[in-house]
């Protein structure tokens, strides 16, 4: 097993159980939200346009229309948890 999700999973825990202070939790969900920006900014740097423009029209359009419905479910979900 991965160490990221022992990590994880430890964090939950701990968090799970109210030992985190909650002058932390500000600052800790700053800091996360920041780390998913630079994450996903990285895994965008690091997709090679050439490659992806020579798969072709289908991938491409499936790729997209595969990202439409997982944001439309992820907005929906959203909205019918009342999560913002």
């Amino acid at each position: 097993m991965p160490w990221f999700i022992i990590g994880f999973l430890g964090l939950t825990r701990i968090r799970s159980f109210g030992l985190v202070p909650h002058a932390v939790l500000c600052p800790t969900s700053s800091a996360a939200s920041l780390l998913i920006v630079v994450s996903m900014a990285a895994l965008g740097l690091g997709t090679d346009l050439r490659m992806a423009a020579r798969a072709g029209g289908r991938v491409t359009a499936v790729v997209m229309l595969s990202l439409l419905v997982l944001g439309l479910l992820s907005l929906a979900l959203i909205r019918l948890l009342g999560v913002a």
